[in-house]
């Protein structure tokens, strides 16, 4: 169904304690590198889930690309010639579900990180997963009732 899948990291694919990401920020900002993406790259490591993605774009430290929207923008301008009927973006926010809906592409909201299921629901994503066993049959294409939060 979709060939490429754009994870939010914080909530939707870590539990991150807030040690390890501002320890990983502070040591990245006393090296003087500015690359929110090597933070994030950091965090997946830390994790060992970094060799399941083949990019990590994410807000740069100074501030810049910080929306949600931009970021993906930033993503779909990597991927010339991949429809936007093959993108998805999984998060567990508010701020990944309008990001998505603005660049045209489809949205999954997971219960299961920060944000809450009023929120998620209040968001209108295309699909709602309460588990990442639903999440894998939704990414599959085997879940039929958009917006289900039933398993």
């Amino acid at each position: 169904m979709y060939s490429v899948i754009l994870f939010d990291l914080d909530g939707t694919l870590t539990d991150p304690l807030e040690g390890i990401t501002n320890s990983a920020l502070y040591a990245l900002d006393k090296m003087k590198i500015d690359a929110g993406d090597m933070a994030s790259f950091k965090v997946l490591q830390h994790f060992q889930l970094d060799n399941y993605f083949s990019m990590v774009i994410g807000s740069n430290l100074d501030g810049t690309r910080s929306a949600k929207a931009e970021i993906i923008k930033c993503i779909l301008d990597t991927l010339p010639g991949v429809p936007k009927e093959a993108v998805v973006m999984v998060g567990d926010r508010m701020f990944d579900i309008d990001g998505a809906r603005a660049n045209g592409i489809d949205s999954v909201g997971v219960t299961y990180g920060f944000g809450t299921g009023e929120e998620l629901t209040a968001a209108r994503p295309d699909y709602l997963a309460s588990s990442v066993a639903q999440l894998k049959r939704i990414l599959a294409g085997g879940e039929s009732c958009p917006g289900d939060l039933q398993e």
